[in-house]
């Protein structure tokens, strides 16, 4: 019997959206993302693996800096916004499904990226496994469940603010994720041997 076929994303890449949507994504993030990583000590000779890339910010700092001797491969089940250069590969990579190797990689990082993926409670002894003795695991997750309307023009808009959060917390739901793993990240590290 075939394996089930992957739930289709939510937030997909290669759409009219997708570089709108990662452009935002690196301007809200990667003040958080990056500070963490520089701190982590990242640098010359390290080798680097990212979860679903989107845009490749991420992975494009990490190139920078693992120069000489280090490499980063950028993955993406649908890498086609991301861009290969010095030290920087990029594949497709359905974390969900497919292998990745056993103590190969310094640094693994997954920013807003497992709350999306349904079997994410098997996914993570699966990225542990990856990371060579003493490498680093930063998963990135928001809990979307507080997103309150701070500031809106009026009723009606407030209205329409929240129907959004309500619809694309389903969407999420029905495609297998979860918008609120974010408040569920350290016990799931704990509970894959970290």
């Amino acid at each position: 019997m075939a394996p089930p076929a992957p739930a289709r994303a939510v937030f997909g890449n290669g759409t009219a959206h997708s570089r709108d949507q990662h452009r935002c994504l690196e301007a809200a993030y990667d003040p958080v993302t990056l500070p963490r990583l520089a701190a982590a000590g990242v640098g010359p000779g390290w080798h680097c693996l990212e979860i679903g890339a989107g845009g490749g910010s991420i992975a494009r700092w990490l190139a920078e800096r693992v120069a000489p001797g280090g490499s980063v491969l950028a993955t993406d089940r649908d890498p086609r916004d991301l861009v290969p250069g010095p030290q920087l590969a990029v594949a497709a990579l359905d974390v969900a499904r497919d292998p990745l190797p056993e103590a190969a990689y310094d640094l693994i990082v997954a920013r807003l990226v497992l709350q999306h993926v349904p079997t994410r409670a098997a996914v993570l002894p699966r990225l542990v496994r990856a990371l060579r003795p003493g490498g680093l695991l930063q998963i990135d997750e928001i809990d979307a469940s507080y997103e309150p309307p701070l500031l809106t023009p009026d009723a009606a808009a407030e209205e329409l603010y929240l129907r959004f959060l309500r619809a694309k917390s389903a969407a999420m739901r029905a495609a297998g994720g979860d918008p609120h793993w974010g408040r569920a990240v350290p016990g799931a590290l704990r509970a894959a041997g970290l």
